[in-house]
């Protein structure tokens, strides 16, 4: 009998000491990604791309979109076209799908919604879009911040009630790079005794803007 006794303790500690392990084991993979969904920014045209990157390096979930920029600048320019891709979300993911580690580089002004982009070159023209690339390419900080402000001012005269839509998706990083573009856009275009009496900030629907770009 006790022999009985001390065997069903040992069974029962076994497993006990079996669910613990398990428990414990979960715990730690809790505490590490064993995933990061990157999304990356062309600098020089607004395309963006991105993946999902497993710890083995296993990389799923491709995705890319294009901007109209890019576009016209491979078909009538190929011999200039280039990339310069910056990271603009970086986050990790534990086995449970929860984001525990967020990572990323620094683009410049170019990083907003890419319809913003998209239809501020629809309404450029052939040399105009070609000007455009090249100050995206030549990386100069003062000339680029000219060229997005001048988005950043097409935009409210096509309507900002379609702006919370299409900010809904994406990543902490474009939401102030694009606070920044149109707080630029507002001092520069609003006489100073408006800009914090709420006079000068209605604006009409433009329903060409769809919603934003996706991300991971």
């Amino acid at each position: 009998m006790r022999r009985e006794v001390q065997s069903s303790w040992i069974r029962w500690a076994a497993v006990a000491g079996a669910m613990v392990a398990v428990l414990a084991f979960l715990l730690v993979l809790t505490a590490f990604p064993i995933c990061s969904d990157w999304a990356f920014i062309c600098e020089n045209t607004g395309s963006r791309k991105g993946y999902r990157e497993w710890f083995l390096g296993l990389q799923t979930n491709k995705w890319y979109e294009e901007s109209k920029l890019e576009d016209f600048v491979k078909k009538e320019y190929p011999n200039e076209f280039q990339h310069r891709w910056t990271s603009y979300q970086g986050t990790g993911r534990n086995i449970f799908g929860i984001a525990i580690v967020r990572r990323h580089g620094r683009p410049g002004p170019i990083l907003m919604p890419i319809d913003w982009l998209n239809g501020y070159v629809d309404h450029l023209d052939p040399d105009q879009k070609k000007g455009l690339y090249d100050v995206f390419k030549s990386d100069d900080p003062k000339e680029v911040r000219n060229a997005v402000d001048k988005v950043g001012e097409f935009v409210p005269k096509k309507g900002m009630t379609n702006r919370k839509m299409l900010l809904t998706n994406e990543p902490d990083s474009v939401r102030l790079s694009v606070s920044m573009v149109v707080c630029s856009s507002f001092l520069r275009n609003t006489p100073e005794k408006q800009r914090f009496s709420g006079r000068g900030m209605t604006a009409k629907p433009y329903e060409g803007i769809s919603n934003g770009s996706s991300t991971i």
